[in-house]
């Protein structure tokens, strides 16, 4: 189970391995991408329980972050981070055979998309940095 964050101007994107999928791991894993980058504005997620609970919710109103969530049943209303989730599956069943830890099969999925450039010519790390 993975969480998967993806800034809507760079395309840069964070993918968080987690243990499961509660509101207080969610939150965790926010607070440490949050605090690398800053807190965005605004965020999009499904219906999941861990995005609709007080908890989460709270989180949102203390750190002044709009929270949109996705029609139910209706995925391809954030086509972005699910279009990135498909891409990352598809590269880590790839992977699968490389006799390599989860994480470093990761870092090296990272690495490459963040460091290739996009539509503007630049890579995501570029235009998140700039």
């Amino acid at each position: 189970m993975f969480l998967v964050v993806v800034d809507a101007y760079s395309k840069y994107v964070d993918i968080v391995p987690m243990s499961n999928a509660t509101s207080t791991t969610t939150i965790t894993a926010l607070r440490h991408i949050f605090s690398n980058f800053g807190l965005p504005e605004h965020i999009v997620s499904d219906n999941g329980s861990q995005f609709t609970s007080e908890e989460f919710q709270k989180f949102l109103n203390d750190n002044n972050i709009q929270h949109t969530t996705t029609a139910p049943g209706h995925p391809a209303t954030n086509g972005l981070a699910e279009r990135y989730v498909g891409n990352f599956k598809d590269k880590l069943k790839k992977m699968v055979d490389s006799g390599e830890p989860l994480q470093t099969k990761l870092d090296q999925f990272l690495l490459t998309y963040r460091a290739t450039p996009a539509g503007l010519g630049k890579s995501p790390s570029e235009l998140l940095l700039e």
